[in-house]
């Protein structure tokens, strides 16, 4: 069995610049049927023993990260009759932040 092969993808900006290229990992089809197995263990286990919060979304069948939206959306609806208001604005892009 062979390691992942390393591939790096030019983003925008000057080709010659080594800060705009992005990895890519490209995983042996073994691996990636080992991963998924062991996946598919430890989310049976979290599953079967309740180990998720109620807040958890996304990656768990019937929780959809549009259903964590809407909650959210109603929690701040919630929030807003009752006259609590708390603003955050975020100016940044965190895409940016991430090297």
């Amino acid at each position: 069995m062979t390691g992942n092969q390393l591939w790096y993808l030019p983003q925008k900006g000057v080709k010659s610049d080594p800060a705009n290229y992005r990895p890519i990992s490209l995983t042996s089809i073994v691996c990636k049927i080992i991963e998924r197995f062991i996946r598919d263990h430890i989310m049976d286990h979290f599953l079967k023993n309740n180990l998720f919060t109620k807040q958890q979304y996304g990656f768990i069948k019937g929780r959809s990260t549009v259903l964590q939206l809407l909650s959210v959306l109603d929690y701040w609806t919630e929030k807003l009759e009752k006259g609590h208001v708390h603003c955050v604005h975020e100016k940044s892009n965190p895409v940016d932040n991430v090297r």
